[in-house]
């Protein structure tokens, strides 16, 4: 089966991105796909791969991904593929590798596959992904021309919960979302877990976790809980299934929401700087 360059079409969002790699004539050595947790970059990068080569499962396409409890890059694993890029294509005139989140890759692994960036074969191109590109070596970011992927607009979240006819709470979907896809479908199966606010909030536990996608989630608690104390319609409330949980914090400190969203906003700071998350109102 055979891919035409329009299949990037079918993703969400980045219309730039999309329209540089369809009028890409020739693949550099090495690309970096750069931008925010979420928004597409292995997608995109897959996809485009698979239209290159002609189909998905190419036998010439090498995909790596960070593996373990530690969700790293193994040194192996780089080794490896340094040397099944010395072997030229099976089928097609180029290779392509895919390195998912390659700002997991330790230093050692980092600088085997250095050598691979300042010489590859003629016809080798990597595709590095990255939401943290400030972690890769400097030595390897300046060996990738560089695409930058951008958060989704509010429109791309709205066309994705509309396409699954989602319209209760859309408002609170997309803000919760956070221009993110996979947060978008973590709301949309249910999947995203609220054990770590609830420890936080009633055991006084550190918030453990994705502050980015938790602190939303603790925000809209605090909003359920205004709502509620102002005689509001619960069928209005985003945790409309934990009502019963809500009601037994009627008697615990409620701030302002001008005094919730500064704290929130100094809370996501402090988690950038690895600083753990007591309860901001006691």
């Amino acid at each position: 089966m055979t891919l035409a360059l329009s299949s990037l079409n079918t993703l969400l969002g980045n219309q730039a991105v999309k329209n540089y790699l369809q009028q890409m004539k020739s693949l550099p050595g090495a690309t970096l796909f750069s931008g925010p947790a979420g928004v597409g970059k292995a997608t995109f990068a897959k996809t485009f791969a698979s239209t290159r080569l002609g189909r998905p499962a190419h036998p010439d396409m090498i995909l790596l991904e960070p593996e373990g409890k530690s969700r790293m890059h193994p040194i192996e694993n780089i080794r490896n593929l340094i040397q099944r890029l010395a072997i030229p294509p099976y089928e097609a005139s180029i290779k392509i590798v895919i390195i998912d989140s390659a700002d997991r890759m330790l230093p050692y692994a980092a600088n085997a596959l250095l050598k691979t960036l300042e010489e590859p074969p003629a016809y080798a191109h990597l595709i590095l992904t990255s939401s943290h590109p400030d972690r890769l070596l400097p030595t390897i970011r300046s060996r990738c021309q560089v695409l930058p992927f951008q958060p989704l607009t509010r429109a791309d979240l709205e066309t994705f919960f509309k396409e699954r006819q989602i319209t209760e709470n859309l408002d609170a979907l997309i803000t919760l979302s956070q221009g993110s896809l996979s947060r978008a479908e973590k709301l949309l199966s249910g999947d995203l877990n609220l054990e770590p606010i609830f420890d936080y909030l009633e055991n006084n536990k550190p918030l453990k976790g994705d502050a980015e996608e938790l602190l939303p989630l603790l925000h809209y608690w605090y909003r359920d809980r205004h709502l509620l104390a102002a005689g509001g319609n619960p069928s209005q409330l985003f945790y409309k299934e934990h009502l019963a949980r809500l009601k037994e914090h009627a008697d615990r400190p409620l701030p302002s929401l001008e005094a919730l969203h500064l704290k929130l906003a100094d809370a996501l700071e402090a988690t950038k700087r690895g600083i753990k998350l007591y309860p901001l109102f006691k």
